[in-house]
């Protein structure tokens, strides 16, 4: 056994130290000395790609790009693309690298170097002396920020590399395309440009949604009142603002997973979400209308068939509305129960000539309905269709479940269904200093028949008191560390050297 354990022992300190080594390789910084220089693989190689962020085509046709630049005009290109670079100054790096690798010819200095650390998201083109007359610093940042960033922002970095080489190969074989290809950066880089298909979506988006909510409004408009006249016009824009709170509420928790929960930005706020935005916007206030036009018919109408024909012609002219905003679905699924409640009000009693009386135009019903009926019907226990006709027993009310249904039973003493359910009564207010006291009652609402179910004690109130607290904050730090290996050179390129020129950014 104690022969085991050194053996053991060293198996799993071997094994610890192979899996720290590959961590540590998997996440190692590049320094200028550690990035492996592609002329080590052959004179007609121009790209480093260490990491293989870059996919081998990409690579391949890159360095034919970069031989077929040096082979005419001995420019030399070089790209680098590491995922992580020591330092946080891309700048000073790649003109260290630049230097180091002396890209360019001797005494022309005509070399420049594209360097890429997708960690920290930037980019950097260092020119030698004598490649900054044909490619300037501002040239340079309008390739990076038109045909690098936007594709890098999107994860294509094959798509910007080869973009940016591309234009960088058409100003150097041929310097008069310059003013040209300045031109089309600068149109292609302005802010309508960059965002034409957001802009236009959101131009669409908020036409369609602003005709749609026209539809809604004069739909709300056109419920008739009870007597059937044409109502006074309301200002609808309020409702609108269920949409404006909405978009505020989602700004302000944006912030909050911004900050504290580290939430990238544009995962949240992209021009393409524009349309989606506006659609927020109105479909809320759709939305909002829509339930207040139910609700008012609702209100409007005692009858059931006329509530049913004002509920169909509101959901007809609402038809585009609702298909267009999902949130409208729902209430539409509501309403359709609502009119089946009320279809099944319709059905006449057994036997013919029956004649329902229309309650919106039948105001009084004291000749239909007795006292009982008719206060099950004003504390909402119950609802009744009435039908007549000629002849003995021509009066025949049928009963329906009201909106308090569930809040009222049948009365024992009188037998109708106002029976409230049972509710405690105050007979002593509770004071800080006294005990008060309350009884437990059922009431009838049409005779007034109660029955108790005993006295409680109400507990002493409490007094009103105030709280303050507060809160300090904390900080937290995080700092980076940094791996090397080391690489043998067995080629050069053509001894160049670079005074800063060129540009760079991040996306």
């Amino acid at each position: 056994m104690n022969r085991r354990q050194p053996v053991f022992r060293r198996s799993f300190q071997l094994l610890f130290g192979l899996v720290l080594w590959a961590a540590q390789d998997g996440y190692a910084q590049f320094d200028v000395n550690t990035i492996p220089s592609p002329k080590d693989t052959g004179q007609e190689y121009y790209v480093s790609n260490p990491s293989g962020i870059l996919s081998q085509t990409t690579v391949d046709s890159l360095n034919r790009l970069a031989h077929i630049v040096d082979s005419l005009t001995s420019s030399e290109l070089a790209v680098v693309v590491v995922d992580d670079f020591a330092g946080d100054d891309d700048f000073q790096f790649a003109l260290d690298l630049f230097n180091a690798w002396r890209i360019g010819k001797a005494g022309s200095d005509n070399g420049l170097l594209l360097f890429v650390g997708t960690e920290k998201r930037a980019y950097r083109f260092i020119t030698g002396y004598g490649m900054e007359t044909v490619l300037p610093d501002a040239l340079l940042k309008r390739i990076g920020e038109t045909l690098l960033v936007p594709k890098f922002r999107a994860g294509d970095y094959d798509g910007g590399v080869l973009a940016a080489m591309d234009a960088v190969q058409t100003v150097v074989l041929n310097p008069s395309t310059a003013g040209d290809l300045r031109r089309n950066l600068a149109r292609k880089n302005s802010f309508f440009y960059r965002h034409q298909i957001p802009l236009l979506s959101f131009a669409l988006a908020f036409m369609l949604y602003g005709l749609l909510w026209r539809i809604t409004s004069r739909a709300f408009n056109r419920i008739p009142t009870r007597s059937g006249r044409k109502p006074a016009r309301t200002p609808t824009g309020l409702y609108l603002v269920f949409g404006g709170v909405a978009l505020f509420l989602f700004g302000f928790f944006s912030i909050f997973l911004i900050v504290f929960v580290g939430m990238p930005p544009w995962w949240l706020y992209r021009w393409s979400y524009l349309p989606l935005y506006v659609a927020v916007f109105f479909g809320l206030g759709i939305t909002a209308l829509y339930f207040k036009g139910l609700s008012l018919i609702q209100k409007t109408y005692v009858d059931a068939a006329n509530r049913l024909e004002a509920m169909a012609n509101f959901n007809k002219r609402m038809l585009l509305p609702i298909l267009a905003t999902p949130l409208c679905w729902l209430l539409l699924y509501l309403a359709t129960r609502w009119g089946k409640g009320d279809q099944l009000r319709l059905v006449p009693p057994q036997g013919g000539g029956w004649q329902r009386i229309d309650r919106d135009k039948q105001k009084d019903v004291s000749r239909y309905l007795d006292r009982g009926q008719r206060k099950e019907e004003s504390v909402g226990a119950l609802v009744y269709e009435i039908w007549t006709r000629e002849g003995p027993g021509g009066i025949h009310p049928v009963a329906f479940p009201g909106k308090n249904f569930s809040k009222y039973g049948l009365c024992p003493s009188c037998g109708y269904h106002t029976f409230s359910n049972t509710f405690l009564k105050v007979v002593k207010r509770p004071t800080v200093i006294d005990e008060g006291e309350g009884e437990r009652l059922q009431e009838c609402s049409n005779c007034k028949h109660s029955v108790s179910h005993g006295r409680v004690v109400l507990s002493r109130t409490k007094p009103i008191r105030s709280s303050s607290g507060g809160s300090r904050p904390s900080s937290s730090s995080s700092s980076p560390g940094s791996s090397g290996s080391s690489s043998s050179n067995s080629g050069s390129w053509g001894g160049g050297r670079s005074g800063g020129g060129g540009a760079g950014g991040r996306w």
